[in-house]
């Protein structure tokens, strides 16, 4: 006798939720009394069993399947951690098409399931790490990690990859796709390189009348200050910073 458990209660053997009902059986054949057992026949994607079979009145639970991830996320060049922490964007989306949230709990919403590096840790702030385990695991499935945006302006980035210490791969808008297993744990390392993008000023001062060079020398004085937003007050050195 088979009964199939989908937690929909029906007159096939589903008596109550997830609760299998096996009626009108033989209690002796020739004389002798029969054991009955209970058999998981068809595993439930996802989950392990805690036994293979039960008695009446026994219960057989399926736990789900779990791994860890951890995210490490490292920086280099020119750029400051404030102009990174205020740029960067990170989703990790299940194989459903939901987005994991900091807190590993999913959603629908792409935005709800933006990350950024202040969803990280770091220490030194060149190194920032996101670690999915313990009450945050992972349900055994494939994961996508997109580094939605990895520009920030004023540079020009590279971006590389590794996973689980395999050689760096290119990863500049790449969708890195991550197998997370039962009770593995997962590494990604994603290195960002920054060069500040430079220019050149030319300042030409012309000098007319009746002024000598000797009276102009150290007379004159000037400044450049930088006019970006969140830079006023800042200025412009001899030797370039």
């Amino acid at each position: 006798m088979s009964v199939t458990l989908d937690g929909t209660v029906d007159v096939k053997g589903e008596t109550n939720a997830w609760t299998a009902s096996f009626t009108g059986l033989p209690k002796n054949y020739q004389g002798t009394v029969i054991n009955y057992t209970v058999k998981e026949t068809t595993a439930f994607s996802g989950y392990t069993a805690d036994k293979e079979s039960v008695k009446s009145g026994e219960t057989i639970t399926n736990t789900q399947d779990i791994g860890s991830l951890t995210i490490t996320k490292t920086l280099s060049g020119d750029v400051t951690a404030e102009e990174a922490e205020g740029g960067l964007k990170f989703t990790v989306k299940n194989s459903a098409g939901k987005f994991l949230k900091a807190d590993g709990t999913l959603t629908e919403s792409e935005e709800e399931g933006s990350l950024t590096l202040k969803d990280f840790a770091t220490s030194d702030k060149k190194t920032y790490t996101l670690t999915f385990t313990g009450n945050k695991a992972l349900a055994v499935d494939t994961y996508t990690v997109t580094e939605t945006n990895s520009a920030i302006e004023g540079y020009t980035e590279s971006v590389s990859y590794s996973l689980n210490g395999s050689n760096k791969a290119d990863g500049k808008g790449k969708d890195i796709a991550v197998k997370v297993e039962k009770n593995d744990t997962d590494v990604l390392v994603i290195e960002d390189n920054y060069t500040r993008n430079k220019g050149t000023i030319v300042l030409t001062k012309t000098i007319k009348g009746d002024v000598t060079p000797e009276e102009i020398a150290g007379a004159l004085s000037f400044i450049i200050e930088c006019a970006d937003e969140g830079k006023e007050g800042t200025y412009l050195m001899k030797d370039g910073t």
